[in-house]
């Protein structure tokens, strides 16, 4: 068996999960701890038993460091998974992969430069609670899809640091809203709509008075007879639950996104006058896009079939449209 030996870039609170997810591992190890300042780098690898640690361009440059792992503050995601694609590297990268069209662009290009993969690591999509959700979408389970319901919400203890923070592109949309706006993206795919004419609509929500991020907001994902309500918060916690509605049934689960460290396990296939529940395997989700990565990299794959670069690129398309269009319509005053 082979051994992905990882870099971790980031020394926050995802780079902790991502390390405790690797540690039982046979086949990942974490060889190298990267920040934007070694001695912190340093001091956190030495924590978490990590025998390498250094600046962001010296952990790139080491050549016992087979694929990286990026859980860095969202506005650096995609200059870092440029610089770590040319330093030889393949890329898991923390959502979102790029904060417009144009990032994901570069990404996708300098991926295809160095022939490496690269996966955005949306965890729930790795799950078999997402195999299954899709195999019942694209077999027709419950007609065809009309719709969507999806949220995710938390509220922050406190209302400072790079969640509230517009420099590090804080608030609602890119920090929580690409969940449902990527499962809107993925079940629109199954269903046959084209994710490149999906557009938003009708966003709606509130700014934090004093920075100016988006706090908890709402929006329509529309394409031809597709439609999907999602919706975000980071001041107030929200159901986690998605529903998916066709015209002959519906699929419901009240957790769609799972936990840090374990995935989604169940939804409700709804029928006429019947209801099917569905139960699925529960997995570490960072472990499984950990091993989703390094599968591509093994195949000479660039990207995953279970997010590939066209959705990634069409989420980040709908995420800068929804907070552009909510700072032309919120309501500053109520928050």
């Amino acid at each position: 068996m082979t051994t992905t030996r990882w870099a971790v870039l980031g020394t926050g609170q995802i780079a902790r999960t991502f390390l405790a997810s690797l540690a039982g591992a046979d086949d990942a190890r974490v060889v190298a701890v990267g920040s934007s300042d070694g001695t912190r780098a340093r001091r956190f690898a030495a924590e978490h038993g990590v025998a390498g640690a250094g600046t962001y361009a010296e952990v790139l440059a080491d050549a016992r460091v087979d694929a990286v792992y990026i859980g860095t503050v969202h506005t650096t995601h995609a200059e870092l998974t440029v610089q770590a694609l040319r330093a030889g590297k393949p890329v898991l990268c923390e959502k979102p992969l790029g904060l417009d069209p144009a990032q994901t662009a570069a990404v996708a290009a300098a991926a295809e430069a160095a022939a490496l993969p690269v996966v955005e690591a949306y965890k729930y999509r790795f799950s078999p609670f997402t195999d299954t959700l899709r195999l019942a979408v694209v077999g027709g389970r419950i007609g065809r899809v009309r719709s969507v319901r999806a949220s995710f919400g938390f509220a922050a203890p406190t209302r400072s640091g790079r969640l509230f923070d517009p420099a590090f592109a804080g608030g609602a949309v890119y920090d929580v809203g690409g969940y449902p706006v990527s499962l809107a993206v993925a079940v629109a795919r199954w269903a046959g709509v084209s994710p490149e004419s999906l557009t938003v609509t009708d966003a709606e929500g509130a700014l934090e008075r004093r920075t100016g991020v988006e706090t908890d907001t709402r929006a329509l994902v529309t394409g031809p007879g597709f439609g999907a309500r999602v919706e975000a918060a980071i001041t107030r916690s929200l159901s986690r639950a998605v529903h998916v509605e066709g015209d002959r049934g519906s699929i419901h689960a009240e957790q769609g996104w799972g936990s840090g460290r374990a995935s989604a396990h169940s939804f409700e296939i709804r029928t006429g006058t019947s209801t099917e529940q569905v139960e699925v395997p529960v997995v570490d989700p960072f472990l499984v896009e950990a091993r989703a990565l390094a599968a591509a990299a093994a195949a000479g794959h660039l990207e995953d079939a279970r997010m590939p670069w066209g959705d990634s690129t069409a989420t980040a398309r709908l995420l800068a449209r929804w907070r552009a269009e909510l700072g032309a319509t919120a309501d500053h005053r109520r928050d």
